[in-house]
């Protein structure tokens, strides 16, 4: 072993991104022969590679490490950076690769993230950022991280649209995340389109019409191994709802959940939303990261006065989220804190439709619930927000408060955002 001197003046390079994987060594002739940098490191008495030292390996530090941007509100651009997360002590670390500087040190990451936020394609909140993930910017996280963090589209049609908050806390209780979910019409054109290579076959027909007669739900799933998992999950979900031939399907590979998700997500189809006797809806941040985005979904089915006409899930920067729940300033106690919480997470939108009211929104916030979950809890027990919330911030659920502003809240996520979730 070494002297306590000896410790004081060890150091090591990160030649690895992912790992600390090697020691400087001034013996040339030994780092010759490994062709790895080494040195007589603080607990072990010989040179070694520290690949392969088992001493090493139990203080090795695992770091996922990304490419991403940053959409600049006042420039109008994006602004590139790499982030590396650092699992075992939940820091993370931020590059400015413009200016080749540090853009933030190894940090505490926010409590609202955990390793499985990290994937390719999601938007991680990070102190008043939020950062887009584009790639990997290392081997070792693409090897981890593409096999732990699949994708794969799920696509829910017909007569099975009306289990969606059931298929919602299925998928939830096996552990997918949600990167993507959208209620949307395609039209016969497109739907020919997709189903192009059965053209001439008697499924053909069936196919197209299946898909372009109502509204689908398509959801892009992340979990590992999850084109697999996701075969197994319409098998128990065609047995439990008793589902017709493709009322419930998913990819069958990686090209074709591709594909879909270039079909379902980044064409513009018909909107469901119909603007006219509606309120607005959105399942909070804090719902999804409690896996119970599908336990509210099926209460506001469970009431017979309203019907879910559009369905969405956006990220929030504090610039839309601001925008949105500016009508609440002054009125909503903790307006900045509402405003933070739903830049934490995904939301889920929804346009609720008046069945048998023509106050639906009236109607809706009183399925709601007091937005002060304590109240809600002592004096309206079986509400969204008594069931679901936490506190006045976390309390489950927004509805629209005014009748006159059903129509506006909704068209501001279904006509504006949408749109603009298409064109990105």
């Amino acid at each position: 072993m070494q002297t306590p001197a000896e410790l004081s003046t060890a150091s090591c390079d990160v030649v690895q991104p992912g790992f600390v994987k090697s020691w400087t060594s001034e013996n040339a002739e030994i780092k010759a022969a490994l062709q790895v940098k080494t040195r007589r490191h603080f607990l072990c008495s010989i040179p070694c590679d520290l690949s392969a030292c088992t001493t090493m390996q139990a203080i090795r530090e695992t770091i996922y490490s990304f490419k991403a941007r940053w959409f600049d509100t006042h420039a109008q651009l994006n602004r590139q950076y790499n982030v590396r997360y650092f699992v075992d002590t939940h820091n993370v670390e931020i590059f400015d690769t413009k200016t080749s500087r540090l853009f933030l040190k190894k940090s505490d990451c926010p409590a609202t993230l955990s390793a499985k936020d990290f994937f390719i394609g999601s938007k991680v909140l990070i102190y008043g950022r939020h950062f887009e993930l584009q790639d990997y910017l290392d081997p070792f996280t693409a090897e981890k991280l593409g096999r732990q963090q699949q994708k794969s589209v799920l696509v829910i049609k017909a007569d099975m649209v009306r289990n969606i908050g059931a298929v919602l806390d299925f998928l939830s209780h096996q552990q997918f995340a949600f990167s993507a979910v959208k209620m949307l019409q395609v039209g016969r054109p497109h739907a020919e389109k997709l189903f192009e290579l059965l053209r001439g076959t008697s499924e053909f027909d069936t196919r197209v019409n299946q898909l372009a007669r109502a509204p689908v739900v398509a959801m892009e799933l992340v979990q590992e191994n999850c084109l697999d998992k996701l075969k197994q999950v319409v098998n128990s979900l065609s047995l439990r709802f008793n589902a017709q031939p493709g009322e419930i399907e998913s990819a069958a590979s990686v090209l074709e959940a591709q594909q879909l998700r270039s079909f379902y997500f980044e064409t513009q189809h018909a909107p469901t939303a119909i603007f006219e006797n509606c309120t607005c809806c959105v399942v909070l941040p804090h719902v999804f990261k409690e896996g119970l985005v599908g336990e509210v979904v099926s209460a506001i089915q469970r009431d017979g006065s309203v019907h879910i006409a559009a369905m969405e899930l956006f990220i929030l920067d504090r610039t839309t989220a601001a925008e949105f729940l500016e009508v609440y300033e002054g009125v909503v106690p903790h307006f900045n804190e509402s405003v933070d919480h739903f830049t934490t997470g995904p939301c889920l939108a929804m346009e609720l439709v008046g069945q048998h009211t023509n106050d639906v929104v009236a109607q809706f916030r009183a399925s709601a619930g007091p937005w002060d979950v304590e109240m809600a809890k002592e004096l309206k027990p079986q509400t969204i927000r008594a069931k679901f919330g936490h506190d006045r911030v976390r309390n489950a659920v927004h509805c629209t408060d005014l009748a006159e502003d059903g129509v506006l809240e909704s068209q501001y996520f279904f006509d504006i955002l949408s749109r603009r979730q298409v064109r990105s």
